[in-house]
């Protein structure tokens, strides 16, 4: 996002803790706002049932979520949890609403936040469907020092993700992925 953009966010956004294991939004919920993490990590998930859910997605400080239903006005459509105590910054729906009102020149580069998370979702539901589990487990990987790098762009730092999280992003259990990290 432009810089002007960001102090606007910052400057009419609001921060909010979670402690780990919170809800931090819940798939159903009424629009609420852009969310970007600015400490911790958050899991996007779909519940299947009350007790049985997919993870699609993880991030940690600078991955932005929550931003589907303002530009569409639709429920929300995943449940993001606080995998540790996570500091969020919230744009509330009104200064969302309010802020394109008055520059909408900004409202591209939110739709742009949407139309990049839908690329790399495509790209990883097709990776799903067409790698093998070793070369979808490289797949992954990537993705999460990708994502580590939106918070330092020179990292090279290991990527801190439990076994149960990264096994439930590809799609395998805990034993499977176990067996494909000793490879």
């Amino acid at each position: 996002l432009p810089e002007d953009l960001r102090r606007a966010i910052v400057e009419r956004g609001r921060v909010r803790r979670f402690s780990r294991g919170a809800t931090v939004r819940m798939e159903g919920s009424p629009p609420a706002g852009h969310c970007a993490v600015l400490e911790g990590s958050v899991a996007a998930t779909r519940w299947f049932s009350t007790d049985d859910h997919s993870v699609l997605h993880m991030g940690g400080p600078g991955f932005w979520f929550g931003e589907v239903p303002p530009l569409l006005r639709c429920a929300s459509v995943v449940t993001i949890l606080a995998q540790t105590d996570v500091e969020i910054l919230e744009l509330p729906l009104d200064a969302f609403d309010q802020l394109v009102r008055e520059r909408p020149d900004y409202y591209p580069h939110f739709a742009r936040l949407a139309i990049e998370r839908y690329v790399v979702l495509m790209r990883q539901m097709a990776e799903v469907l067409g790698l093998d589990k070793e070369a979808l487990l490289r797949a992954r990987l990537a993705d999460l020092m990708d994502l580590r790098r939106l918070d330092d762009p020179h990292s090279d730092a290991d990527i801190n993700v439990p076994q149960t999280d990264l096994a439930a992003l590809m799609g395998v259990s805990r034993q499977t992925l176990n067996e494909l990290l000793k490879r």
